[in-house]
């Protein structure tokens, strides 16, 4: 009839069409490959596998023709390049660290360079007390300002170059404090990279095989980069804010008590709101840190093995696999991004009505002459000084929500158990060569031998 198809029958095909048909049910008779090792997947020369070819191949016309005479693409077998390798933790079966247990772990890191982080932590109290008095010179410079003609220009020039060592003083030890911070993160992290080497070199192959390469280059990389930035630098920010809160509160108490206890009692609502915040959005950093992981493993998997996937026709399949993985991690990056930095307007919003309070309160006791326009001054600088390491410990919330998730991936590799050593095992004096294999089988996975 008009308008049907025909559809050749297996005698009608040409010599070259039962070769390129011979070939296509050898390669879907291969077992599922590793991206870990391509060489799986070559199929062997002169491959003549009939019998092995599963019985639901057998009922496709893998090669059928439409009626332009043009050849279809190959009945996608789901054979391969579909499924990515797994966690090396769960292959290795390893639990996942305690919060208390990561940070004495990351702190363990810290200890072998403690020298680094003293000289960091003595910089940051010695920077702390030029940044102190800077406002309270200011201040009682102001008081020599009375009004016009009426100016003590004499003590004024004392006080600016008080205030000109203060400020140089203060920035070369800012400097150094950074400077040996940045020092100890990048020794932290060159000895977390040597251990995960040497972890990687000592553990059984079968884990390194079946798990996603990406995904440990990212654990190496990403995960410890962020620990750094997240513990590290955010432990020195600690620090230097302990002490720079400290100091405030002293200056605050000797200059007026009622104005200190306000900015003392309002400031502390800044933290809660952030641990707040921060508790709510740990487990948006932990799906993040994942789907980084599952997002490097494809492309790894993808582009180091771009023969095989020509080669089965896989590279929409990819595509959309790539995107899938893309599209997960764009949404959980934009809701941990901005719900975590909600705490900095949140605590600069909070900060504005204390500066305001402080105000008003200062020209209150102005009035009743028990405060001096510089103790003003002094106070309002205070009060930005004192929210100011809130103002930054809010910041690195993130930071450190997202080092915590990272430190948990970084140490389930290196818990893993080494592969057993023949270290100390008694020498072969003579060898003969003659090797008898008896019952053995061979398998990539333990469910299915080949």
């Amino acid at each position: 009839m008009k308008g049907e198809e025909k559809v050749p029958n297996k005698k009608g095909l040409s010599k070259e069409e039962k070769e390129f048909r011979k070939l296509q049910r050898a390669i879907a008779a291969l077992p599922k490959p590793s991206f870990n090792n391509p060489e799986k997947a070559q199929p062997l020369k002169d491959v003549s596998v009939p019998s092995a070819v599963p019985s639901s191949l057998l009922q496709q016309d893998i090669l059928s023709q439409s009626g332009d005479d043009k050849i279809q693409k190959p009945a996608d077998t789901g054979i391969i390049l579909d499924k990515g390798g797994k966690k090396i933790e769960r292959l290795a079966g390893v639990k996942k660290p305690k919060k208390l247990k990561v940070v004495g772990r990351v702190l363990h890191y810290a200890k072998k360079h403690w020298w680094l982080l003293a000289l960091s932590i003595f910089f940051g109290l010695i920077n702390s007390i030029f940044e102190i008095a800077t406002p309270l010179i200011i201040g009682n410079a102001i008081d020599y300002i009375v009004g016009p003609n009426d100016v003590a220009f004499d003590m004024i020039g004392k006080y600016l170059i008080a205030l000109g060592v203060c400020i140089v003083a203060f920035s070369i030890l800012k400097w150094l404090t950074t400077k040996t911070a940045n020092d100890l993160s990048y020794r932290i992290e060159q000895s977390m990279h040597d251990d995960i080497f040497n972890k990687l070199n000592h553990v059984p192959l079968k884990f390194i095989d079946g798990a996603s390469h990406g995904d440990i280059q990212s654990r190496m990389i990403n995960d410890v980069d962020q620990i750094t930035d997240g513990f590290i630098l955010g432990l020195t920010t600690f620090f230097d804010g302990i002490s720079t809160i400290a100091m405030t509160v002293v200056f605050m108490f000797r200059i007026n008590i009622p104005i200190a206890i306000a900015i003392v009692c309002i400031t502390p609502v800044t933290v809660i709101i952030a641990g707040f915040i921060a508790k709510r959005t740990h487990k948006l950093f932990k799906q993040q840190a994942k789907e980084l992981g599952d997002l490097s493993g494809t492309l790894v998997e993808m582009l180091g093995n771009q023969k095989i996937v020509k080669a089965f026709e896989y590279e929409d399949d990819s595509i959309q696999k790539f995107d899938d993985i893309n599209t997960r991690m764009r949404e959980v990056n934009r809701k941990a991004t901005f719900y975590s930095t909600l705490s900095g307007p949140i605590s600069r919003f909070i900060n504005g009505i204390l500066y305001a309070i402080v105000a008003i309160m200062g020209c209150l006791f102005a009035l009743k002459g028990a405060m001096t326009i510089g103790n003003i001054s002094t106070l309002l600088s205070y009060a930005n000084r004192y929210t100011r390491p809130f103002n930054e410990i809010t910041d690195v919330f993130a930071d450190i929500q997202a080092a915590f998730a990272s430190a948990g991936r970084v140490f389930s590799i290196l818990d893993i158990k080494d592969e057993v050593s023949d270290f100390g095992m008694p020498e072969i004096k003579r060898c003969t060569g003659n090797i008898n294999l008896k019952n053995v089988e061979f398998s990539y996975t333990q469910t299915k031998n080949l």
